[in-house]
């Protein structure tokens, strides 16, 4: 049962719905035209707007992309036939540079990182499924460092890798590239893009 305080309210939006109908049912057919043209011009302009940041995010991204999947094959064809940053002699196909090598059982292996990639349960499994011979498997994804920086990662299978002691390591190589030029290049395009839109909307009323 609605109490007395429900149908007040009830009557009360009633009346505003009803009051805004008949507002607009009180213009001239020429005010309700440039009324509905200037909403419709306002939504577009937004929409517009809107596409173009989503577009300039997208190939921007895909920039940076093609830079990390590019700074790859240096890294591969620098290997070094005795690793031992990691703490344990390997011996395979690896190179110093700047990355993080991830292996198949969870560990990890900064390079000449000073602010190594936070790695990820993706990465560890995309490592794991590393073969030699195969096609590398790889990924993309947004990722931060250990000290919070945003950045744009790219994680390929390397193979395998042998140990001292004869023990067969899947592998993958996480690289990256830092998003804050990106982002700023973004926050400015938001900024003009919304002066414009509010410049087109304010002609056109």
């Amino acid at each position: 049962m609605t109490g007395p305080q429900g149908t007040t309210e009830e009557g009360r939006s009633q009346r505003e719905l009803l009051g805004t109908a008949s507002w607009f049912g009180r213009m001239a057919l020429r005010g309700r035209l440039a009324l509905l043209m200037t909403v419709a011009v306002s939504l577009a302009v937004v929409l517009c707007a809107t596409v173009s940041w989503f577009v300039a995010r997208s190939e921007m991204t895909k920039q940076v992309d093609q830079t990390l999947r590019q700074s790859v094959g240096p890294i591969s064809r620098g290997l070094m036939e005795n690793f031992s940053l990691c703490g344990d002699n390997v011996h395979g196909e690896m190179a110093a540079g700047n990355g993080t090598i991830v292996f198949g059982d969870g560990s990890t292996c900064p390079l000449s990182d000073t602010d190594p990639v936070v790695v990820t349960s993706g990465d560890v499994r995309l490592a794991a499924g590393s073969k030699p011979g195969a096609d590398p498997s790889h990924a993309w994804r947004d990722g931060r460092t250990s000290s919070g920086q945003a950045v744009r990662v790219y994680t390929v299978g390397l193979g395998t890798a042998t140990t001292t002691d004869g023990t067969v390591v899947p592998m993958a190589l996480d690289v990256y590239q830092p998003l804050g030029p990106v982002q700023r290049a973004l926050s400015g395009l938001a900024v003009i893009l919304a002066l414009v839109a509010a410049a087109v909307i304010a002609a056109s009323v």
